[in-house]
């Protein structure tokens, strides 16, 4: 790991490599960061931009990302403005929010610290455990006039960017993407990495997997009810990226898309309504943090894609790589029915008891009053 500081009009720029850069890719970043536009490059979506790389990488190119609103300096004092909240859930699967992760806490352009760095290191794990991605190369801050932004470095191809999602137009390829995408976000829960956006880009025709600003790679801290619900929440994410893609506004090829998803993911194809249920409830889950871990079991389980996900996520706990301590596991996997069924009986016994009270009141009135003091005169 290799740091840099660099002073260049008036921008303290810090640079922390995770990989080989070289002294003159390091001045161009820095002179991007600082406004100078004299380097060849493709702008790629809102706050990335795509220059020449001089080293023997995998790709030609690199990736600077937090660098500037569609071509132009990071607005210092301006925050984003998109306002959707990036979860986290706890060991009872309770949605919590996760501000760090949030695009409103970075600067119009920029990134926020945490986005900036999760998304390197998260993208430089994937390609260790050999996930096609873009390698994470690095991470930094830009600072000027006490106010500073992030921005992070990926290995990738110096030419025109093309999202895989927003190229699609007959219901065959539409198809196709549900089942790619379904596919390559099993490959990514099986490497623990959840909450990734689906973002995507074609690389030699292939789709390639990218953006992983926001995502969280599970531990030992996580329980099996915290990895279900970001399933869960990963797959109705999936299923709104499809419907504001520009094909979204059709509703076979929308449709097409969700139920390929879905067949792919849980072996399964569920009908509109289905998917319409199951994406109110997971917004449920979501939204309600007063609902204990029993009121969450039954709800999983009266939606069948919610019940299927479930059963299989369980199903394979064993093969997941950060939770080979099957004990410490297994007595959540199990616990959600045991509560369900406890829970039932308390009500059933309280039912009774409450009967029973009432079939007395009577008798014990009328022994109250007999024993009543007498009055003084």
């Amino acid at each position: 790991m290799m740091k840099r500081t660099l002073r260049l009009s008036g921008y303290d720029i810090e640079l922390t490599a995770l990989a080989a850069l070289d002294e003159r890719e390091i001045e161009m970043i820095a002179r991007y960061l600082a406004g100078h536009r004299d380097d060849p490059r493709y702008l790629s979506e809102g706050r990335a931009v795509l220059l020449p790389g001089s080293l023997a990488r995998r790709f030609d190119g690199i990736k600077l990302k937090g660098c500037g609103l569609l071509g132009g300096k990071v607005a210092l004092g301006r925050l984003h403005g998109a306002r959707y909240s990036v979860p986290r859930f706890d060991f009872e699967g309770t949605f919590l929010p996760d501000p760090a992760r949030d695009h409103h806490r970075a600067p119009a352009g920029g990134m926020s610290y945490q986005q900036a760095v999760n998304e390197a290191k998260v993208a430089q794990y994937l390609d260790g455990k050999g996930f096609e991605t873009l390698p994470g190369l690095g991470y930094g801050s830009v600072h000027k006039d006490g106010i500073t932004s992030w921005f992070c470095i990926l290995d990738a191809p110096f030419a025109p960017a093309r999202s895989h999602i927003q190229s699609i137009t007959t219901i065959k390829q539409a198809v196709d993407a549900g089942a790619l995408y379904a596919s390559t976000q099993d490959q990514l829960s099986r490497l623990d990495v959840y909450l990734t956006l689906l973002g995507s880009t074609v690389i030699d025709g292939r789709m390639v997997r990218k953006d992983f600003h926001t995502a969280r790679v599970a531990s030992l801290d996580d329980s099996p009810a915290s990895l279900l619900a970001y399933q869960l929440f990963d797959l109705r994410f999936a299923f709104r990226i499809y419907e504001a893609a520009p094909f979204g506004s059709d509703a076979e090829k929308r449709q097409a898309a969700q139920s390929a998803h879905l067949e792919t993911l849980l072996g399964v194809a569920f009908s509109p309504q289905a998917i319409r249920r199951f994406m109110s409830l997971v917004y449920r889950l979501s939204a309600d943090p007063i609902l204990d871990l029993s009121g969450r079991a039954r709800l999983l389980d009266r939606d069948p894609i919610a019940s299927l996900a479930q059963q299989q996520l369980y199903e394979r706990f064993d093969e997941v790589a950060t939770l080979r301590t099957i004990l410490a596991t297994t007595p959540v996997v199990y616990a959600t029915r045991r509560i369900i069924w406890t829970t039932r009986a308390q009500r059933l016994i309280g039912r009774a008891l409450g009967r029973f009270r009432g079939w007395f009141a009577p008798l014990r009135r009328a022994w109250r009053g007999s024993i009543r003091p007498a009055r003084s005169r």
